[in-house]
């Protein structure tokens, strides 16, 4: 029935982060624990358990990803949100990537669980020089509090700007002329600093790319105001590194 169908598209989540971001199952590894709650309300009821917080914040989410679980209720089982979550339970579990700062982790997730048309108010905004500077937005605590995701609903394709801004980094990053062929060395880079150390960002950043966080933005500016329909978006990355 309609389990059976949510662990078959949990699966294929599974690979298709994998096939984005390459990682390797190491044997007697634990396998990655979900909760999948037939009735919204102890969805809910877990949340604030849980997690702490106000019932009227767990009611934002249709999804959450915390420490090793993945936990959610009874929905469609093509609901953006698993893949959102299930991006950010990947990222800490199996490529032990939990670094960057909100903007890269949220920005992962919502480039894996968007479509290319889903970004395309960046490229409005990149042309008009409207958009937060980069070095502000790398070290924002939480986009999901952020004022330009006020009202978002967490996970999926409602995302806030925020979100959409971190989606089109990564998308940049992914498959853009300048980012593409060093793309999973700055996957990990990003991945390891501690989240909104902007000095050890732009050490990163010089590291992979030989360019400052402002350089790396006036290529991201240049690309998305000339930004076309972009192909093979999750494909996996053109990049030589190895698996981990």
């Amino acid at each position: 029935g309609t389990a059976a169908a949510f662990g078959k598209k949990v699966d294929e989540n599974y690979e298709k982060v994998r096939s984005v971001f390459p990682f390797d199952d190491v044997e007697g590894q634990r396998l990655l624990p979900i909760f999948y709650f037939t009735q919204r309300d102890h969805y809910l009821d877990w949340w604030v358990k849980n997690l702490g917080g106000k019932r009227e914040n767990a009611e934002r989410s249709g999804g959450v990803a915390s420490g090793d679980v993945y936990s959610t209720y009874h929905q469609s089982v093509n609901a953006s949100v698993h893949i959102h979550e299930q991006t950010h339970q990947i990222f800490r579990n199996r490529l032990r990537l939990s670094g960057g700062g909100s903007w890269f982790q949220e920005g992962l997730a919502e480039y894996m669980s968007v479509k290319p048309s889903e970004l395309n108010e960046i490229k409005r905004l990149a042309q008009k020089g409207k958009l937060t500077p980069m070095k502000e937005f790398v070290v924002v605590p939480s986009l999901l509090m952020s004022s330009s995701a006020e009202g978002r609903k967490e996970g999926g394709s409602q995302a806030g700007l925020a979100y959409t801004y971190g989606a089109a980094i990564v998308e940049f990053a992914k498959h853009s002329q300048f980012g593409r062929d060093r793309f999973l060395e700055w996957v990990h880079a990003m991945g390891k600093v501690a989240r909104g150390d902007l000095p050890a960002i732009e050490r990163e950043m010089a590291r992979v790319y030989g360019v400052t966080v402002d350089e790396f933005e006036e290529e991201f500016t240049a690309y998305w105001s000339k930004r076309k329909k972009v192909k093979d978006w999750h494909a996996p990355a053109n990049s030589g590194m190895s698996r981990r």
